[in-house]
């Protein structure tokens, strides 16, 4: 199954069978976990298996997860790192990357908040000195079978938008239940400066209305959707907004690493490769204080 359809097909799970992974499923997961993504230089991403999920969960219950409340799965992946400034984001990313995999291997997942309880998390999976505990995935079988919402658009239309705009590889079967709250593509992309909304025909004439269509499926914490993009002629500006109820950027940090791999991956599926720069970026694109720059994807 190609990515971009695996995009399409994810969705977050909370409720689980009370039933371990098979063996060929926990070998397909050790076999993803010698593939983790490093894309920050100086970054390790590390990811450790927790068995026994009922444990674990007991141990957090009250301490990790959306303000204290955690999701009971059979079992869970902590995500960690050393401390660097761009180990969020090389966190969100890499995490993600997990996801995607086993969404397509028909094992449900769900990001689970440190909600900071770090220490706590790094205590249990004995992380050793000067790495950090950054996220929590829970996994394992749906209890539910999750049906696939519209996610296209106007749903009376019986097309989707981009099939009125030619990418007629949009599947219409998915044209059920709307998904809601979810930002049209106009409002995350500007043209060389915030504020200056691109439109859909201008997006359709550069060749990226499918790539930011794709890109606006990523999950954030509330689906609360904080990315925006700016095109500055051959590269891609990422901001996030930092109004995520937290007191610093982690949440923002992490949900910019995810939106960077949601991006890179329809860039790379409709024939746009290249790359992320994690370097200081100068705000000369007139973005404002309540959003932090993230990065920048160039062609390579």
């Amino acid at each position: 199954m190609k990515m971009l359809k695996v995009i399409e097909k994810r969705r977050s799970v909370r409720e689980y069978k009370e039933k371990a992974l098979e063996t060929k499923d926990v070998d397909t997961l050790n076999s993803l976990l010698k593939e983790i993504p490093q894309v920050v230089e100086g970054v390790n991403v590390k990811m450790t298996f927790v068995k026994e999920g009922q444990k674990f969960y007991s141990s957090m219950d009250g301490h990790a997860g959306y303000h204290g409340v955690m999701i009971q799965a059979p079992h869970y992946i902590v995500i960690s790192s050393n401390e660097s400034v761009h180990n969020l984001k090389a966190c969100g990313y890499a995490g993600e990357w997990l996801v995607l995999n086993l969404t397509k291997e028909e094992i449900a997942t769900c990001w689970v908040s440190a909600n900071n309880a770090e220490d706590m998390i790094g205590e249990y999976i004995e992380l050793p000195s000067g790495e950090q505990a950054v996220g929590i995935i829970a996994i394992g079988y749906a209890k539910h079978e999750s049906r696939i919402g519209n996610i296209y658009g106007n749903a009376d239309s019986g097309l989707s938008a981009l099939k009125q705009l030619g990418y007629p590889h949009i599947d219409s079967e998915y044209l059920n239940n709307p998904v809601s709250g979810r930002m049209s593509i106009e409002d995350i992309v500007y043209m060389k400066t915030w504020g200056e909304n691109a439109t859909v025909e201008k997006l359709e004439e550069l060749g990226y209305a499918s790539v930011f269509f794709y890109m606006r499926l990523a999950p954030s914490s509330v689906n609360r959707q904080p990315w925006r993009f700016i095109i500055d002629r051959d590269q891609f500006v990422l901001a996030i907004s930092r109004e995520d109820g937290f007191e610093d950027d982690r949440m923002a940090l992490l949900e910019a690493g995810i939106a960077m791999l949601y991006f890179e991956v329809a860039m790379h599926g409709e024939g746009y490769p290249g790359k992320w720069h994690f370097e200081s970026v100068e705000n000369k694109y007139s973005i404002p204080e309540n959003y932090l720059l993230a990065g920048t994807y160039t062609f390579m």
